[in-house]
């Protein structure tokens, strides 16, 4: 996952120049990437407080 998530900031630079992307459209698409992530971690937390 951190090779993954490493690879959108490296290529920053290119996707700014090259695809006309600004730094918040590249933070959303680094924030689309952990959007999945959370939507598991969540309630997955709350269901192991709850059994405990």
């Amino acid at each position: 996952m951190a090779f993954q998530f490493q690879s959108i900031a490296a290529l920053s630079p290119f996707l700014q120049q090259e695809a006309g992307l600004g730094l918040a459209e590249i933070g959303l698409l680094i924030g689309l990437y952990l959007a999945p992530g959370v939507r598991v971690a969540v309630p997955g937390g709350a269901m192991a407080a709850w059994s405990v």
